[in-house]
């Protein structure tokens, strides 16, 4: 398993990294995505993907709705990869939300 040192930010999860610039391919299907947190009135998190329409989360804590977009954007991979289909990404990313927090994440397909 390959991983990006760039951009890291300080947490417990070496998958979540700071805002800078549009998703990549990686070496060896691993993907840097970017999504918008955002946290819900009612306590929680919403997570929506930046780059790919139709993916988003959501999560108790910041960290399991992080963990929960990367679960959701590997089960879309893996629609895409058996439908033998791209991957539908977006150039402009979505509009965020008012408050809306981008991150990045890593993801492997």
């Amino acid at each position: 398993m390959s991983e990006v040192k760039t951009g890291r930010r300080a947490t417990d999860n070496p998958r979540i990294l700071r805002p800078k610039s549009a998703w990549q391919t990686h070496k060896g299907g691993v993907y840097h995505c970017m999504v918008y947190l955002i946290a819900e009135d009612e306590k929680g998190f919403s997570v929506v993907a930046a780059h790919l329409p139709g993916v988003a989360s959501q999560g108790k804590t910041e960290q399991e709705a992080l963990a929960n977009i990367i679960a959701a954007f590997e089960e879309a991979f893996s629609v895409y990869k058996e439908q033998g289909v791209r991957i539908p990404w977006t150039k402009t990313p979505l509009e965020p939300e008012r408050g809306a927090v981008p991150r990045w994440v890593i993801v492997h397909a």
